[in-house]
């Protein structure tokens, strides 16, 4: 099970409660069917919004916190099948300063790399957004320098969205 769990867990019950106690408030608003007085109807109106968007944040939070951590914990990620995208790609021409190749690990093949940058550390949800995108984030070294290896990737359409070593 993922670390985040817990916390996960938490940050939902905490959401549904509050979804359910706005919703609570509003339903007997929401019931008043006679607009005798205009007010009455605004407020019905009112209460309809407030329980529209208590819904649209349970799904939201279902999304975000179950079906984010299902994909984290469930997906199983084989290296060897794994594409690089064409913006990782152009990257493994770039060339530093000293005229060698900033990136030459993308151009001689990624699966080992890839395979021991998994293995070397959990995933999160991909912090930059990408939906179902897992991030790995572990320490290593590459020419001599200590740091971090950083590696995106989406598992259902198996692809690298990013890799780098960063000082």
């Amino acid at each position: 099970m993922s670390p985040n769990a817990g916390r996960l867990g938490a940050g939902v019950a905490t959401a549904l409660a509050a979804a359910l106690l706005l919703v609570s408030g509003t339903a007997r608003l929401a019931l008043a069917s006679d607009c005798s007085d205009l007010s009455d109807c605004y407020s019905t109106i009112a209460a309809g919004i407030l329980a529209a968007v208590a819904i649209g944040l349970l799904l939201f939070f279902f999304w975000e916190f179950f079906a984010a951590a299902a994909v984290e914990e469930a997906v199983v990620i084989d290296a060897e099948e794994l594409e690089l995208t064409q913006t990782v790609a152009n990257h493994a021409t770039d060339v530093v300063l000293r005229g060698q190749l900033s990136r030459p690990y993308l151009s001689q093949g990624t699966t080992q790399l890839v395979q021991e940058i998994m293995e070397a550390g959990e995933p999160i949800a991909d912090p930059g957004g990408v939906p179902g995108a897992l991030r790995w984030d572990v320490p290593g070294a590459f020419r001599g320098s200590e740091g971090v290896w950083e590696l995106v990737v989406d598992p259902i359409q198996k692809l690298i969205l990013h890799l780098n070593f960063v000082t």
